[in-house]
This record gives C-alpha cells, sequence and structure tokens, in this order.
C-alpha cells in the first residue's frame, strides 16, 4: 500500500525506532482482492480449497457462470460464482476450463457443489494450483445472493472513495494528534469517520488507555501473529460479551513491534474500504503518541533505577545528595524499608526494562512510593513499611508472584523472590538489598521450583553468613563432601545427588531411592561407597551432620559467588 517508510528516531538517551509509513493519498492503492472479500458476506462461510498462492489477485467485478459461452464475455479480474452445470458430466472440459479462465485474468471461481456435481474433483483443484487461481467452495446453505450483494457493493464502495474524503479525514486526524487532548478525542474522531465503536488496546505496560462500554475477549494468537506479520489493517472476527462483530484491527507499530491494536467494531455499519485506510493513519499517529509517553517513561526508570543503585550499591553516597534525589520519589531516610530481589534468567530473549515497567505498573496501586530497578539478573524493589502489617505484606508478595506468573512476558523467566528484612537508613537498606539477593540465589538453588524465600527464614545460612573465615569454610568442604565430588568427576556417578536426596527425604530409603529413579538395592549401594569415600558413618548423629552442613555450605559458596 506503500512506496516505502519514514525511520523516525526520538531524541533522548534512550533509542527508540519508529518505522512510519508514507501518507500520500495520491498514489494510495485501494484495490480489493479476493483475499479481503473472503471475511466478508457470504464468503465468510466459505472456504478456499485450491489455488491459495492467489489470494491477493485484484477483484474488479462478480459473475455468475451457467452457461458454456459466458467465457467470451469475461473482462478479467473477475470473481465467477458457478455450479459447474455447464460442463457437470465432463471433466477434461472442468479442467480446460480453470485453464482457460486463468488466461483470461479471473481473479477466483467459487463452486457450489451439491446441485449439479456431488464434490469437486482433485484433479480440478490440481489444475488450480497449478496456475494459482483461487477455488473457493460455497456450502449448500450460502446463496449466490448471500455473496453478490455484499462483494459488489464492496466493491462499488472501493471505487467511490473521493481523494477529498481521505484528505479531510486526513486533516481531522491530524489536528486531534496535535491538539493532544488525550486519547478519548481521537477516539471519537476514529468513531465519527467510520461510524463505529472504537477501541484502543495497549501492549505497553505503562500506557493507560479509556476505558470503553464494550465488553470483549483480547485477539487469539493466531490474530496476533497475522498482525504482526503483515503490520497494516486487517479484517478480523472479534468475540464481544454478546456474540461476534466484523472489525478492521489495526497493529500500533513501534521500533518494529507490535505495541498495541486500533480496532473499529462493525456493530452500526458495515465497513467500507476507506475505513481500512483511516485507521491505517490513526495507528501511525497512535504510534507516535505511544512512543512519546513510552519515552518519557523509559527515561525517569533510567533515573529512577541509577537513583536505586547508588542506594544500594554506593557506600560512600552523600546522604544529603540522596534525600535531594529522593524528593522526587518520597524517599525518606528516616523511614524503614525493605526490598525484594525478583530473580530473572535471561536467556537474549527477556527485556529487564520491559520486565521492570510491569513490576511497577503493578505496584503503583499498592505501594506509591516503592522504587523499582533492576542489576544483573535481579529486578530490585525497595518499598517503605510504615503502616504495612505484616500479614499484608506476605499477602502482596504472593498477589505479585501470581501477577507475574500469568503475564506472558515474565512467566518463563521468573526463578525466585527473595526478601530481606526491614530497615531503617542507608545502611540498613544495602543490608535488606544484601539479604534478599542472596535468598532470592538460595531459593533458585535449593527449591525445584518458583518459591518466595525470606531471609529470616534461611536457617542455618544465617549462620553461614557471619563467618568471616572463608577459607576454614572451603576447607570444611573439601574435608566433608570434597571428595565426592572429585568420585563423581573421576566415575561419571552421582554420589553428592544421592547424599542430598538421602538427608531431603528424611533418610527414608524407599522415597529417596523413588526419588532418585533407582532400585533400594543401588541406593545401599551408593550410601556404603559414600561412607567409605569420606571416611563418616551415616549412622552416627555427629559424622552425618558434618556430611550435611558441607552440602549446605556447597551451596553457600556457590551463591556467594554472585553476590
Amino acid at each position: 500500500m506503500y512506496e516505502g517508510y519514514y525511520k523516525f528516531r526520538y531524541s533522548t538517551s534512550v533509542k527508540v525506532t519508529l518505522l512510519l509509513p508514507f501518507w500520500d493519498i495520491r498514489v494510495m492503492n485501494m484495490e480489493v482482492n479476493v483475499q479481503d472479500l473472503m471475511k466478508i458476506g457470504g464468503l465468510r462461510n466459505c472456504k478456499v480449497i485450491a489455488g491459495e498462492n492467489g489470494l491477493n489477485n485484484e477483484v474488479n467485478h462478480v459473475t455468475i457462470m451457467e452457461v458454456p459461452d459466458i467465457v467470451q464475455w469475461l473482462k478479467g479480474k473477475e470473481l465467477l460464482l458457478t455450479s459447474l452445470y455447464a460442463v457437470k458430466d465432463d471433466l477434461q472440459a472442468q479442467i480446460d476450463l480453470i485453464r482457460e479462465l486463468s488466461s483470461l485474468g479471473t481473479s477466483a471461481v467459487a463452486i457450489k457443489p451439491h446441485r449439479f456435481v456431488d464434490q469437486i474433483d482433485q484433479n480440478l483443484l490440481n489444475e488450480a494450483n497449478r496456475y494459482n487461481l483461487p477455488i473457493i467452495e460455497i456450502p449448500e446453505h450460502i446463496s449466490y445472493l448471500d455473496i453478490v450483494s455484499p462483494v459488489s457493493e464492496e466493491i462499488f464502495s472501493n471505487k467511490e472513495i473521493l481523494q477529498e474524503d481521505l484528505e479531510q479525514a486526513n486533516q481531522l486526524l491530524n489536528e486531534a494528534a496535535i491538539s493532544a487532548q488525550g486519547f478519548e478525542e481521537f477516539i471519537t474522531i476514529i468513531s465519527q469517520l467510520t461510524k463505529n465503536k472504537i477501541t484502543i488496546e495497549s501492549l505497553v505496560p505503562q500506557i493507560t488507555t479509556p476505558e470503553f462500554n464494550l465488553t470483549f475477549k483480547s485477539l487469539d494468537t493466531k490474530q496476533r501473529q497475522e498482525l504482526e506479520h503483515v503490520k497494516h489493517p486487517v479484517r478480523m472476527t472479534r468475540v464481544m460479551e454478546k456474540g461476534e462483530a466484523q472489525c478492521v484491527v489495526a497493529p500500533i507499530i513501534i521500533d518494529a513491534q507490535v505495541a498495541g491494536y486500533l480496532t473499529s467494531w462493525g456493530i452500526n455499519t458495515q465497513h467500507m474500504k476507506m475505513d481500512l485506510a483511516i485507521l491505517e493513519k490513526a495507528s501511525t499517529l497512535l504510534a507516535l503518541e505511544f512512543l512519546k509517553i513510552k519515552v518519557k517513561f523509559d527515561v525517569e526508570q533510567q533515573y529512577k533505577n541509577e537513583f536505586l543503585r547508588d542506594i544500594l550499591l554506593n557506600e560512600k553516597m552523600d546522604e544529603y545528595d540522596l534525600v535531594e534525589r529522593g524528593k522526587l520519589y518520597r524517599f525518606s531516610l528516616d523511614s524503614r524499608y525493605v526490598c525484594i530481589a525478583l530473580h530473572f534468567v535471561n536467556n537474549g530473549q527477556f527485556s529487564f526494562l520491559d520486565a521492570v515497567n510491569r513490576v511497577d505498573n503493578y505496584l503503583k496501586s499498592k505501594y506509591k512510593h516503592a522504587l523499582v530497578g533492576h542489576i544483573s539478573n535481579f529486578i530490585l524493589v525497595l518499598i517503605p513499611t510504615k503502616d504495612i502489617s505484616e500479614i499484608e505484606f506476605e499477602k502482596q508478595m504472593h498477589s505479585l508472584s501470581r501477577y507475574l506468573h500469568k503475564d506472558d512476558k515474565t512467566k518463563e523467566h521468573l526463578l525466585a523472590m527473595g526478601i530481606g528484612r526491614h530497615y531503617p537508613g542507608v545502611k540498613g537498606m544495602q543490608n535488606s538489598y544484601y539479604e534478599a539477593k542472596k535468598a532470592g540465589l538460595l531459593a533458585t538453588d535449593i527449591r525445584d521450583s518458583f518459591s518466595i524465600l525470606y531471609y529470616e527464614d534461611l536457617g542455618i545460612y544465617r549462620l553461614f553468613d557471619q563467618i568471616r573465615d572463608g577459607v576454614e569454610m572451603k576447607q570444611f568442604y573439601q574435608d566433608t563432601i570434597g571428595k565426592l565430588i572429585s568420585s563423581d568427576q573421576e566415575n561419571q556417578v552421582q554420589l553428592l545427588e544421592t547424599l542430598d536426596a538421602y538427608f531431603a527425604q528424611d533418610e527414608k530409603l524407599q522415597e529417596t531411592a523413588n526419588n532418585l529413579y533407582i532400585h533400594v538395592n543401588t541406593l545401599k549401594y551408593r550410601l556404603n561407597k559414600i561412607e567409605k569415600i569420606t571416611g563418616y558413618n551415616l549412622k552416627a548423629t555427629e559424622e552425618k551432620i558434618m556430611l550435611a552442613l558441607g552440602l549446605k555450605i556447597s551451596r553457600y559458596l556457590k551463591i556467594n559467588q554472585n553476590i
């Protein structure tokens, strides 16, 4: 539809690219093709059974053929409707007809079987595939009139679009965008132009769109994928609370990615081709508005993230400077704060900035003075805890966890949530950060699935934190389970895993064997081997404790490398 794209770069420290189509009415191609027509009138209930590669064929006429000499009057670019009555008893004539129609430039053939032919022969379909001529099967309950009237109206209305109509729509949309009076006025103008209800859906968490007096389902996966692929308005059937509606849906594109959807709901009137042009223009202008909001928010988030890093990592930060910068966020050194560390895995397809935005957007209504940012593989939240009960806080943390596990952008990447203790002052906040991060790493390492772990519930790991002599801890680790690790590496056995499972199952043989998917006798053999290698007796309480401590120290040393 367009000659090219403008590349728009917003001047800021946040680099964002927006692809904008040229809006030139004089060169706009408003043709109707077969694929367009399959979404209107009776053709919605029909099926393309061959020649799919020709769905972009332009259609200028609709014609019914029930006599053999109609072919000589065809002009090309027709949608031809037929029951094959003229050639019903001659398969070769049917195949020749497809070849001849293709040579004449016919756009598509809609065949209604059941009356004169029982079914459409596969040889005819093969010929249609050869010439990329779409064959459409008309169900028995659909009449020619169900197709001819809406198709003719679509073709006619398409030809009736006047340049001045589009210019006027273009001017109105530009004025609405320039006036900067919000999405509501913009929606009102689009609704007046299309004579239908208009909705805007945002996929960008920080962009809030107006509420609509219309209950509807989100686009399904197939519809979203189609819009991501074509990046232009598409006719679609959407589901409302009270049935379905024929819609035109335009993707809102930022940085070559779909950031939202603009939908015209065909409740009041049937959509014309001009409506697609209007929504194309409107979605482009909306993309600019989305971009402005997103860039502003991203710059603010970068500033907030730098402030959070200074609080948690800068031990020489001037407190006066911290208070001055923190006024924007109602930050106070007199308040008690708790740090939450959300541990995410980054496989290259995960956006921390996007996840920070989602967490921040969710917490706004609960903790309006919370600070959200990210360091390394953690999204960090610093929350003032004044007037927050312990029970209410725990409920909110579980609620945040459920929200992130339902969100398509975060649910596959969130590993654990670690929560520190509540402290006043900068040093206290840094302590809470250290504790939350350590709890998050330990939760990831010792739990099989996502969990929320409070630092105060770490048990013996809190004692390890108080041991300053790291050399002594490493020596203890080597003296207890270090030999098992060496044996596993040399002999390709899983003695360390076996010991871990044995303690995790409270030393119950059958449960441990089931957990490891091995026979009980194999387990007994491994336990005897562990005793021989380590020199510790698993039936002696003191010696068993030594091995259990060795396992816990190994975990502690592992996560301590990431602190």
